[in-house]
């Protein structure tokens, strides 16, 4: 016959047993059996599935697995598990040799799936996508963490490198321009084309092209004719800068009725960058998309947002954008990066499809500050083809420069400020 457990009151009077024994110790007792029996178990579980997979897919699942189970008290036991199982994962395999492979840096497991991803990280992939998860949103002290001095032996996460890291990696023979370019291809087509379809990429150039550019920049390093500090780094330009033929890239403004149109050369800015600074032009970004990185279906803020998803998700070790007014700044903050508006005329606008002939600027949309003044190096051309006033000597002989004096601004200022800075 089935003998129900004390209830809570029961077992604060001391009965509920029907004389036999001392149910207020057995039934914990019990419990704690019962739980101990199925962390053992789950452990196991969990130590056989991570023995099956390679060592480099093991982070992510066990950070996914976290996230998903250890959030609903009645899972604790699961997520003690899912805690004590790499424990267990030891006592019954041989630890493989580690070695540095390009796949740590590229394709679906890349290093920014891994550790450190707190479940709060997790958002939807938008669009109603089947509730598909992505993982881009780290805590921002990771975030900042892992841009600091890497290791001689690491690879740079692709999420978070710098053009600082990637030249020094490339300096180094840590890793080959050829590697770069098929890791962000592979990241293009994870997050950009497939998963979360940011459609931050319109295009990119055929592969054999980028291969064959790779290589040839590989050699070039190798024989000590590094062009500048873009050499060999993988980079993606905005849809209003015009390409030749030789890269299989339309130019179209982000319209239709550009499709197939073909520029007789490159924009100055893309010649620069190519031929000065050494950059691989790994394709085009889109123009005003509603897709942002860190909130898929919310306003990426500006013209130059393809530019700022790609930079932000790590799918080139650049991106190029254009500003009239707010175009670079605006989507760069809103996507957590720097972005800089050069003085007009500092960097060249030939072929470049204008709006303002006295505000347009092309700049850069990187990691850091220091990545945008490399950028820029590259980049700048004081005149050349350009109307723009940057090479005026006395540019501002003569300006006078006041403060605003504005009580409605000035108070709206003093208490934004404030409120942002701790941010």
């Amino acid at each position: 016959m089935k003998r129900d457990l004390p209830t809570a009151v029961q077992l604060e009077k001391g009965g509920g047993g029907g004389g036999h024994g001392h149910p207020t110790r057995r039934a914990p007792r019990l419990v704690s059996l019962s739980l101990l029996a199925l962390i053992l178990l789950a452990s196991a579980l969990l130590a056989l599935v991570l023995d099956a997979l390679p060592a480099e897919h093991q982070p992510a699942l066990l950070a996914d697995a976290l996230c998903t189970l250890s959030q609903p008290l009645s899972t604790l036991p699961i997520s003690l598990a899912l805690l004590a199982g790499p424990l267990l994962l030891p006592l019954g395999r041989r630890q493989p040799t580690p070695t540095a492979t390009v796949e740590s840096i590229g394709g679906p497991s890349s290093t920014w799936r891994g550790s450190g991803l707190g479940c709060h990280s997790r958002l939807g992939g938008g669009g109603g996508g089947g509730g598909a998860r992505t993982f881009w949103r780290l805590p921002e002290e990771r975030k900042a963490a892992a841009r600091e001095e890497p290791d001689a032996d690491e690879l740079p996460d692709l999420l978070t490198a710098t053009l600082e890291q990637l030249e020094r990696g490339l300096d180094r023979g840590l890793f080959t321009s050829v590697q770069l370019v098929k890791a962000y291809l592979a990241r293009i087509e994870e997050v950009n084309h497939a998963g979360p379809k940011l459609n931050a990429v319109i295009e990119t150039a055929p592969r054999e092209y980028l291969l064959a550019e790779a290589a040839r920049r590989d050699e070039e390093r190798a024989q000590g004719k590094k062009r500048g500090y873009l050499h060999g780094i993988p980079i993606l330009v905005k849809d209003n800068f015009a390409t030749n033929a030789s890269m299989s890239l339309n130019t179209t403004a982000g319209s239709y009725a550009l499709l197939g149109a073909v520029s007789p050369r490159n924009a100055r800015i893309i010649t620069d960058a190519v031929e000065r600074g050494g950059a691989i032009i790994l394709g085009k970004t889109n123009m005003s998309a509603w897709a942002h990185a860190y909130f898929p279906g919310g306003n990426t803020c500006g013209s130059s947002s393809g530019s700022a998803v790609a930079a932000s998700v790590g799918l080139a070790g650049a991106t190029l954008g254009t500003e009239t007014d707010g175009s670079i700044v605006c989507p760069a903050s809103s996507n957590a990066l720097v972005g800089f508006k050069p003085t007009v005329g500092l960097v060249s606008r030939a072929g470049t499809i204008p709006i303002s002939s006295t505000q347009d600027s092309g700049g850069p949309i990187v990691q850091t500050v220091a990545d945008a003044a490399r950028v820029l190096t590259d980049v700048a051309t004081l005149g050349g083809f350009d109307g723009g006033a940057a090479g005026e000597p006395r540019a501002l002989e003569g300006v006078r420069i006041g403060i605003l004096a504005d009580e409605f601004v000035n108070a709206t200022l003093g208490e934004f400020d404030p409120a942002v800075l701790p941010l």
